[in-house]
C-alpha cells in the first residue's frame, strides 16, 4: 500500500458523495442496511472467533493479564457484546477469586477496577441469584474512593489515574442503574481530579486553568491527558448540572482548541514545538473528538461542533495508521471517531467513512501493517476490532469501548 508518510498509508477509499449509496436500512430501526453489514459482521465473528480459540488454548495469550485493555477483562466485554454470558462470567470469575483483600489499583482500564466492574455487570445480567457477587464487585470498586481522591501520588489520566476510577462509577450506573453508585463518590472524585488540575496550572502559572502530569509529560491526548480526563469532567456535569464548572472547563477546552495544527491534528503533549505525527485515540485528534463533542452537548457552542468536523477531516485523510486495526491505535479506534460525529449532527457522510474504514478493517492482516503486541486483546489487537465491526450494526448507539459514556 501507498504511504502518506511514515505512518499512515493513503487513502484509497471512496468518500462521500449525494450519490452515494444509503447505507441504513428502511424504516426506522436505524441499522445498517444487510447488504453493507454483512461483511462487517462476518469479519467481526471470524476475528471473534480467532480470539476465542487464542483464550481457550491458552497459547498465544497471557492468562496472567486480566486488564480491559491488554487481558481478559476486554475479551469478556467483548463476550458481553454479543450476549455471551457464560464465557465472559468464565473468564473474570478466576481473577475474583484471587484478588479479595488485594485489590488496589482504581482504573478500569489498566487496573483492578475494569474486571471488577465488568464482572458486575456480568453479574447482573445473570439474574438476582448472583446479586451476593454483584455487589461484592461494587463494594470493593467503592472503598477505593477514599484512597483516590486522598492520594498526593496518584496521577488523572484515564489508563491509571483518577479519571480511569471516575470512568468506572459513571459505567457501574449506566450499566446496572443510577443508584448502584452514590452521586457523592463521583462529586468527590471529580472534585479530586479538579483540584489536582487547578494546583498544577497556578504552580505552573500556566495559561490553561487545569493542567494535568503523567511521568513527566503534559500530556494532551485521550489515553493519558487533557482530552480524556476533559471529556469524563464534562460528562458530569452533563449528567449533573448543579455541579458548577462551567468557566474551568470552557477555558480548557479553548486552550486546548487553541494546539490545533493546521492539518487540524492535534499534539500528544502540551509542550512546545512538537511535530504533527501521531493521528490514534490515545495521542491525537481521534480522542479530541470526544472531548469535543462533549462541550458542544454542554454549551452548545457552535465552534465546538466545527472542532469535531475539523478533527473528522484529518482522520479521514491520514487515519489508515500503519500500526494496525485495533481501537487504541489502529484504524477502528479511528472509526469510532466518524460514529461520534455522526451520533452528533446525523450526517450521513460520517456514517459512510465509519464504513469505509469499517471494510477497510474487512481485510484484516492483508495490508502490510505491524502486528501488535497483544495480537488478541481489546485495545490493541482483533478484540477490539471485533467490537467494532459488531458495533456497526447499529451506528446510532455504538460507543467506544471502555471510554464512551
Amino acid at each position: 500500500m501507498q504511504a502518506t508518510d511514515d505512518r499512515a498509508f493513503l487513502n484509497p477509499l471512496t468518500d462521500y458523495n449525494t450519490r452515494s449509496e444509503s447505507l441504513l436500512a428502511k424504516g426506522d430501526s436505524g441499522e445498517l442496511a444487510s447488504t453493507h453489514l454483512n461483511p462487517l459482521q462476518s469479519t467481526a465473528t471470524l476475528l471473534y472467533n480467532e480470539v476465542e480459540k487464542a483464550y481457550s488454548s491458552g497459547g498465544h495469550v497471557d492468562l496472567r493479564d486480566s486488564s480491559v485493555y491488554t487481558g481478559s477483562a476486554g475479551v469478556a466485554l467483548l463476550h458481553l457484546k454479543r450476549g455471551e454470558l457464560a464465557k465472559a462470567e468464565a473468564l473474570v470469575t478466576p481473577y475474583l477469586k484471587g484478588l479479595r483483600g488485594k485489590y488496589k489499583d482504581c482504573t478500569f482500564l489498566c487496573g483492578d477496577c475494569g474486571p471488577l466492574a465488568v464482572a458486575a455487570i456480568v453479574y447482573s445480567k445473570m439474574g438476582e441469584q448472583y446479586s451476593h457477587q454483584r455487589s461484592e464487585c461494587i463494594d470493593m470498586i467503592l472503598q477505593m474512593e477514599k484512597g483516590v481522591c486522598a492520594s498526593k501520588s496518584l496521577p488523572n489520566e484515564m489508563l491509571y489515574g483518577r479519571a480511569g476510577y471516575l470512568y468506572t462509577l459513571l459505567y457501574l450506573q449506566r450499566e446496572i442503574g443510577e443508584s448502584c453508585v452514590p452521586k457523592q463518590a463521583i462529586v468527590d472524585v471529580t472534585i479530586a481530579i479538579v483540584q489536582s488540575g487547578v494546583d498544577l496550572s497556578e504552580q505552573l502559572r500556566h495559561p490553561c486553568p487545569l493542567m494535568f502530569v503523567w511521568y513527566d509529560e503534559y500530556y494532551s491526548g485521550a489515553a493519558h491527558g487533557h482530552a480524556g480526563i476533559i471529556y469524563l469532567l464534562l460528562k458530569v456535569v452533563i449528567k449533573y448540572p448543579d455541579i458548577n464548572l462551567d468557566t474551568l472547563l470552557v477555558s480548557t477546552v479553548d486552550y486546548m482548541m487553541s494546539l490545533r495544527f493546521p492539518s487540524g491534528n492535534y499534539p500528544s503533549s502540551l509542550e512546545s514545538g512538537e511535530r504533527d505525527k501521531l493521528l490514534h485515540w490515545c495521542h491525537g485528534a481521534p480522542g479530541f473528538v470526544y472531548m469535543f463533542a462533549a462541550a458542544f452537548e454542554k454549551f452548545g457552542n457552535q465552534k465546538y461542533k466545527e472542532a469535531v468536523l475539523d478533527c473528522t477531516e484529518v482522520i479521514w485523510k491520514r487515519g489508515l495508521i500503519k500500526k494496525g486495526y485495533g481501537i487504541c491505535h489502529g484504524v477502528a479506534g479511528n472509526a469510532y471517531a466518524f460514529l461520534c460525529a455522526y451520533k452528533l449532527t446525523g450526517d450521513v457522510k460520517h456514517l459512510h467513512r465509519a464504513n469505509q474504514f469499517a471494510l477497510w478493517c474487512t481485510k484484516y492482516g492483508e495490508h502490510g501493517c505491524r502486528t501488535p503486541d497483544r495480537p488478541y486483546s481489546l485495545f490493541e489487537g482483533m478484540a477490539g476490532t471485533s467490537y467494532f465491526l459488531y458495533d456497526m450494526a447499529h451506528p446510532g448507539h455504538a460507543q467506544f469501548p471502555a471510554f464512551e459514556l
